[in-house]
């Protein structure tokens, strides 16, 4: 519990942004699980895993309560923000890290292309 409580440093230079999608099986029902995670990298360039949160849906209501715990916490300054194109996180940052550049993942934006693509052709487009 402390480490969810642990203050952060104000100033990171990349927050990286996902959630996880896990298939919870309960006897013969499984349920879907989504654990939203926030990734620093700090002015020294270590990675530090700042919050986790499960949650139902990856929508603005279930990312808005990680980035107020991240702000609420002390990080305040983010010089780069990298997220997935998912619509409820892109709605859920302006409202608390207003006026930061944001990137696309580069690994998501590659399986979203070859994911278009049949799979008999991904081999000539894939990229190792």
């Amino acid at each position: 519990m402390a480490w969810r409580k642990r203050p952060l440093q104000e100033h990171w230079r990349v927050l990286y942004m996902a959630g996880i999608h896990f298939s919870i099986r309960h006897g013969d029902q499984a349920d879907s699980m989504k654990i939203l995670t926030a990734l620093g990298v700090d002015l020294a360039g270590y990675k530090e895993v700042l919050a986790l949160r499960a949650c139902a849906e990856e929508s603005k209501e279930g990312w808005a309560p990680l980035l107020q715990d991240l702000r609420a916490r002390g990080a305040a300054l983010i010089d780069l923000i990298v997220t997935d194109g998912h619509d409820g996180l892109l709605a859920a940052i302006p409202e608390w890290f207003t006026a930061r550049p944001r990137q696309r993942c580069l690994l998501q934006n590659q399986r979203n292309v070859l994911n278009a693509i049949p799979r008999r052709e991904r081999g000539e487009v894939q990229v190792a």
